[in-house]
């Protein structure tokens, strides 16, 4: 079974986080605290976590930033990890766990969020 878990990016101060507390309000999230208590609005992205570690042992979550290497080609693809359909995927069509079904090397290289200007150099 997937261990489920979040984090998120907050805007003030500006870091990535794991939530120590996340308090849902109906159907949409109220606020989140980080570990000192500091409380951010719902409009932080929350990024769950894919179940997935790369090459090195690092977690993969939602709104990573990979660079991928196939076995036997010699120039890396990064791309960036997204939820659609109830799955996580890259490039528009691959799913992370068909990646790992093809052997394909891949590694954390970043985040969107604070490491956008990776997306910009592989357009």
């Amino acid at each position: 079974m997937r261990e489920i878990k979040f984090r998120a990016y907050g805007n003030y101060p500006y870091k990535m986080f794991i939530p120590k507390e996340i308090i849902i309000a109906g159907d949409s999230i109220h606020s989140v605290y980080d570990e000192e208590g500091n409380r951010y609005v719902p409009e932080i992205p929350l990024m769950q976590y894919t179940g997935l570690k790369d090459k090195n042992g690092v977690e993969i979550y939602e709104g990573d930033i990979l660079s991928i290497n196939q076995i036997g080609v010699g120039e890396d693809n990064i791309k960036e990890v997204y939820f659609a359909n109830g799955g996580f995927y890259i490039a528009g069509r691959w799913s992370l766990w068909e990646i790992l079904s093809k052997n394909k090397k891949f590694k954390v290289i970043g985040n969107k969020y604070e490491n956008e200007e990776l997306l910009n150099e592989a357009s």
